[in-house]
């Protein structure tokens, strides 16, 4: 690899890893309404690892937006679907058993009276709709080249703990968690910005 081809990796990646850190940090919010982080988090970070580092490889070679999209949202599927019910193809008979089963027991966990829930057991919903907001978020700012939408998809986020626990207290959102998005979101509409103005050229020098 060249510096020149270099230098095109590196903004290649910094938008849609900053919006995947956005998202990251928003999805920690729901651990306001479970006892642990790390059952729904960890799963969230291995599938949306793959579905932006997917992005980020079919970009590079010129592959187009829609095809890109749908490769993410395949494999997103799939590496759902093995995180969740250790199936690939969870349509299939026995995949369609095992989703089944997971989302009534996590149905019955699901008691926003009993907080905190159980963060392994309510996982099978949590994992897909975070896997969701990864791709969502992705599409957004990088395949369609609007980072400022993104944030509906933030705030989508952040609505789940205020449905679940209330209004009181920030539905149980922290200030820290709050802020690192907050920060996150800004640092990827100006690396976005600097991407669109790079596309100009070379500046020219003041003399």
């Amino acid at each position: 690899m060249t510096s020149r081809d270099a230098r095109g990796v590196v903004p290649a990646m910094a938008v849609p890893l900053t919006c995947f850190l956005t998202v990251l940090f928003a999805l920690s919010s729901w651990g306001s309404f479970t006892s642990t982080r790390f059952p729904y988090l960890g799963p969230i970070l291995v599938a949306g690892l793959l579905v932006v580092g997917t992005g980020i490889s079919a970009r590079l070679l010129r592959v187009h937006d829609a095809v890109v999209v749908l490769l993410q949202a395949l494999l997103g599927t799939i590496a759902t679907g093995l995180l969740v019910v250790q199936h690939p193809f969870p349509v299939t008979g026995g995949g369609r058993a095992r989703v089944t089963a997971e989302m009534t027991e996590a149905y019955v966990a699901f008691n926003p009276f009993d907080l905190p829930m159980s963060g392994s057991e309510v996982a099978p919903y949590l994992i897909p709709g975070g896997v969701a907001a990864v791709l969502l978020a992705d599409v957004l700012a990088v395949s369609l080249r609007r980072p400022p939408m993104m944030g509906l998809v933030v705030l989508g986020v952040f609505t789940v703990p205020f449905s679940i626990i209330g209004a009181g207290g920030w539905g149980g959102v922290s200030w820290v968690v709050f802020a690192l998005t907050a920060i996150s979101f800004l640092v990827m509409l100006r690396l976005d910005r600097a991407q669109q103005l790079s596309r100009w050229g070379r500046r020219l020098d003041d003399d």
